[in-house]
């Protein structure tokens, strides 16, 4: 594997900085030129209540990473970015962190070799959002002409950036993706340590998608991992300084197809997974693995669905969400709140609404805490992207918020966070039939109110 920290093989289409009277109002529609499929797929809040998004948009090439930062009153670009590989093909951004400094990390794929792509991590200047560096990786496959992935990206406590994603691998007559997690020094972007791992057996796609990190730095990545024809729910643990797998753990309890979606260590630096297990039917499953051995401390399902995403709580508890079924048999917006030391469950909400209309499935995508400790869900419910903010004691929903969408149109987030007066801000993609495709939307909400800022709301 190569590592590039370097301005090379990426071309920067232009930072717009926004001066004078504030403008517009939450929440934020942007088209790119092409009116092709633009979408944000990563959400982070400045100390200011300012935010950045990060994306997708297409303007001429096929796809470009954009990224941008929104004024915390009227949503008004303060600058963006839009970032291009050499060989100008469709180019991925995914997920976006900040440091402690409040500069911006985007990871995403670029089209650097014609026709392949490459993990990149990208640091930006969080005030005037220039490129501060490139950490550019390529894997092993036909000498880095490959087909190469990044999907994550946190920062230890030390500052320094973890990504994940996948990386091609030679097998003679199939294409074949390993696991791949990097980490690099804030201050360049130079590689610290590398890894790379896979199922060990066929199906051999295992992509790379979700990253955790402890309290002490180890990390923890998970994704798609083949094992002997199926796919299996599974963890490894690589160490805080040299990356070397500490201990690797694979359920399926017989089923075809199982996946983590989200991750998070508590204190102790044990880990919560939550995601799906199943084969005919797939079921809603959280579980608990020791941090020195892996083992599973406890396993709980919530019905047929699917955990999307958690998030520690108060007492070393876990928020999950995701969809699981009512009493009436219908897959709703979830979130559950389990007890961290024994998975007993605290408290369930699931939203009384039922969708009505086609389109994408009703779920809650992702969640965070404020500082009080209230729980902050962002999904689908009947097309329409939706906010609802539950007390973090009891469930109990507090307010809701609905993004209007025309009938036929959609609205789905895949990202929140919690700035630190407790308001939210979610980015994801939206059609709302006007000729213009998917656009990337944002909208930044009033945490005691759910009104969103811009619109009479301070």
């Amino acid at each position: 594997m190569r590592n590039r920290s370097v301005m090379l093989g990426i071309a920067i289409l232009g930072t717009v900085t926004l001066t004078g009277a504030a403008r517009g109002a939450w929440p934020v529609v942007i088209n790119g030129a092409a009116n092709g499929a633009d979408d944000a797929e990563g959400v982070a809040v400045f100390s200011s209540g300012d935010v950045v998004i990060s994306g997708n948009i297409v303007e001429v090439d096929p796809g470009d990473i954009f990224v941008a930062r929104l004024d915390a009153t009227t949503g008004a670009e303060k600058w963006r970015r839009v970032l291009d590989g050499s060989n100008h093909n469709r180019d991925t951004g995914t997920r976006v962190v900040l440091n402690a400094d409040e500069d911006v990390y985007v990871v995403g794929t670029l089209t650097n070799n014609p026709g392949f792509t490459d993990v990149d991590i990208i640091k930006l200047n969080g005030t005037t959002g220039e490129t501060m560096w490139v950490s550019n990786w390529t894997g092993p496959a036909n000498n880095g002409a490959s087909y190469d992935g990044g999907t994550n990206v946190k920062i230890d406590a030390n500052g320094d950036v973890l990504a994940v994603g996948w990386f091609q691998r030679d097998v003679p007559g199939n294409f074949a993706v390993d696991w791949f997690a990097v980490k690099v020094r804030a201050s360049d972007g130079q590689g610290i340590w590398s890894r790379t791992v896979n199922g060990g057996a066929a199906p051999n796609l295992d992509y790379g998608r979700v990253i955790a990190v402890d309290p002490s730095g180890n990390t923890f990545i998970s994704g798609q991992f083949g094992n002997a024809g199926r796919y299996d729910f599974a963890v490894t643990k690589l160490d805080a300084a040299t990356g070397v797998v500490r201990w690797q753990k694979a359920l399926s309890d017989g089923a075809y197809y199982s996946l983590v979606y989200d991750m998070v260590a508590d204190a102790a630096g044990d880990l919560f997974a939550v995601g799906i297990m199943g084969s005919t039917i797939q079921i809603f499953t959280t579980v608990k693995f020791d941090a020195a051995t892996g083992a599973t401390r406890w396993k709980k399902g919530a019905g047929s669905g699917q955990g999307k995403a958690a998030v520690l709580g108060a007492n070393g508890d876990v928020i999950v969400v995701g969809a699981a079924p009512t009493p009436g048999n219908v897959n709703a917006f979830t979130a559950i709140r389990y007890a961290g030391a024994d998975g007993t469950q605290r408290w369930i909400y699931q939203d009384p609404e039922e969708s009505v209309t086609s389109g994408p499935a009703d779920e809650a995508e992702a969640v965070a805490l404020d500082s009080n400790g209230d729980v902050l869900v962002t999904g689908v419910i009947d097309a329409h992207l939706v906010v609802q903010k539950l007390s973090g004691q009891s469930g109990a929903r507090q307010w809701g918020y609905r993004m209007g969408v025309p009938p036929s149109g959609f609205g789905v987030p895949y990202a929140i966070a919690v700035d630190p007066n407790g308001h939210p801000a979610v980015a994801g993609v939206a059609d709302f039939k006007k000729g213009t495709g998917n656009d990337i939307v944002a909208v930044r909400l009033n945490g005691a109110t759910g009104i969103p800022f811009g619109i009479g709301c301070q």
